[in-house]
């Protein structure tokens, strides 16, 4: 047989025994169990002899952490039908023999600290040291390095831990207790005093000087007597280039008059900034005092360079900047070379960047359901009320973006200095001059095969329909005609004009698209009748109810 626990804890004490063919290892069922828990260092379930005592299952639980209370073990066991609680002691441990289904537990040391005095403050070195008995202030601040010449002599704080748990604070003055170790201020202290001390920094403040507007790096600086202006520039990084010509002001906080208590500030300096950012000498050299406020102002006449992108068929084709306010697309074109011999003037195109205020209009009634309640008697009558009310609650948010559009204009024009089309450019605009296109594009509900717009040569002289009818299989039943539309390549639209026996078609330049449209796209773009009364009382509906939850949070927060 062997003894695995044996075995396991003391391996060398045993022979080896070696197996042959055909034996057969008999595992016996486990009897007399124990569970081990709490403060060990394998908690589990473990089987005893007979002859195995209390330190011996510890033992098989690897033994104890170093967080385990040692003196008392618990031990749980059924006792007559009851489940009782007993406490070993250490030295019963080898004398403690166990039953099936007991249940040891070590328990946890409390990790509550002991034995411990505290020093705080901004002094010396914080923290928790040794309660000596016996000892007194002055000993400790001196075990804590706190005795130097930022010490606060004036007073400490003690505050002691009473029998209740409350706590109370002791004054002590510790410029005697210092100077006389028998005084009755060098107290003796007590375990869990906490002492405070106090350095002579915590009585001073830190002056500051505030630097504001056209400087690399605005905010502020630390005051020290001897500070000038132009050590608060180079300390803010300069002067940037959008204050040249401009001028700085200094504003100072002023002595209280006697019987305010009301600071008057006022401005002090008033200084010009040379066109090379330098300030006069005089100026350069001006003391500065605490929390002082320097102002350097941006040159109103300052502006931003003012960028445009011009790509495509012209000599020299980039971002440029534009030299004044005012610069054409004439003026433009002639600073990139003039164009190449290749570039498609009918097919020019201006981006521009317009800023768009965009508006929640889900609380508002529009103008246009306005006008039809005014204008119907009876929708008068029905919603007149409503109508004030809403009126009352419009509530709506605006916010900006930014959004690219397409001027339309004539190339051929525009590069005429007094020509209408020779447009002012603007910060951000984009001038596109695409390559020659001697093709037409059409495009929609045609016959070809593949359902896919075509491109097609360019006819001299020729209209939309001239297109549709060579090219892209005649119209259908199901085409309109009125709504043939051709897209020019500068952006701009022309429709068929309708002139009730015949309608026609628009002329197509090279690079024109022709649009063809169905019937029931028509029908689909075009507005159906609308419901005034379901449409009004919707909207009614929806402004109601925000009003109601506006004015409820209005009240609720004005409650408080």
């Amino acid at each position: 047989s062997l003894d695995v626990y044996e075995f396991l804890f003391n391996p060398s004490e045993h022979t080896d025994i070696y197996l042959q063919d055909g034996d057969y290892i008999l595992v016996s069922a486990a009897t007399n169990l124990v569970e081990v828990k709490g403060e060990v260092n394998r908690p589990y379930t473990y089987e005893v002899k007979s002859s195995d005592n209390m330190d011996d299952v510890i033992a098989f639980a690897g033994g104890y952490t170093t967080e385990a209370s040692q003196n008392i073990i618990t031990l749980k066991r059924f006792e007559d039908g009851k489940l009782l609680v007993h406490d070993v002691h250490k030295k019963d441990l080898l004398t403690t023999n166990l039953n099936a289904a007991d249940e040891i537990i070590v328990n946890k040391i409390q990790r509550k600290t002991s034995n411990f005095i505290s020093v705080q403050g901004t002094v010396g070195v914080q923290g928790d040291y040794e309660f000596v008995q016996g000892e007194k202030i002055s000993d400790l601040l001196k075990r804590a390095n706190c005795l130097n010449e930022y010490l606060y002599k004036e007073h400490a704080y003690i505050l002691r831990l009473n029998s209740d748990r409350s706590r109370t604070t002791i004054t002590v003055n510790l410029s005697s207790a210092l100077d006389n170790s028998n005084s009755k201020d060098n107290i003796t202290l007590k375990e869990y005093d906490i002492v405070n001390v106090i350095s002579t920094d915590d009585f001073q403040d830190d002056y500051i000087v505030s630097v504001f507007g056209s400087v690399r790096k605005s905010g502020d600086l630390i005051y020290g007597s001897g500070l000038k202006l132009e050590d608060v520039i180079e300390l803010s990084g300069g002067i940037k280039q959008e204050a040249s010509g401009s001028r700085i002001e200094i504003s100072r906080v002023l002595e209280v008059n006697s019987g305010s208590i009301i600071p008057k500030s006022s401005v002090v300096l008033v200084a010009e900034i040379n066109t090379d950012l330098s300030l006069k000498e005089e100026y350069n050299n001006f003391d500065l005092q605490a929390n002082d406020q320097i102002f350097v102002r941006k040159n109103p006449d300052y502006q931003e360079p003012i960028h445009v992108v011009v790509d495509g068929e012209v000599m020299y084709p980039g971002t440029y900047s534009l030299t004044l306010e005012g610069d054409r697309i004439s003026d433009i074109i002639e600073r990139c070379g003039g164009l190449t011999e290749n570039a498609f003037l009918e097919g020019v195109k201006l981006y521009r960047k317009t800023k768009v205020m965009s508006k929640e209009e889900e609380n508002i009634i529009s103008e246009e359901f306005k006008e039809v309640i005014l204008s119907d008697t009876a929708l008068y009558k029905k919603y007149s009320k409503d109508l004030v009310n809403s009126e009352l609650g419009i509530r709506s948010k605006k916010r900006e973006f930014e959004d690219i559009n397409v001027v339309s204009f004539e190339m051929n024009k525009a590069l005429k200095i007094n020509s209408k089309h020779n447009i002012i450019l603007l910060e951000g605009d984009s001038l596109v001059i695409p390559k020659s296109n001697s093709t037409v594009y059409i495009t929609g509900d045609l016959y070809n095969y593949e359902g896919t717009g075509i491109s097609v040569p360019y006819f001299e002289r020729k209209r939309a329909n001239y297109y549709i009818n060579n090219f892209a299989g005649g119209y259908a039943r199901e085409n309109n005609k009125n709504r043939t539309v051709v897209v020019y390549p500068n952006g701009s639209v022309k429709r068929s004009i309708n002139y009730r026996l015949f309608s026609l078609s628009p002329k197509v330049t090279k690079g024109s698209t022709i649009k063809l449209m169905s019937k029931e796209q028509v029908e689909e773009m075009e507005a159906t009748p609308l419901d005034w009364n379901v449409a009004i009382e919707k909207t009614l509906i929806k402004v109601t109810g925000v009003m109601s939850l506006y004015l409820l949070i209005n009240r609720i927060t004005g409650s408080f």
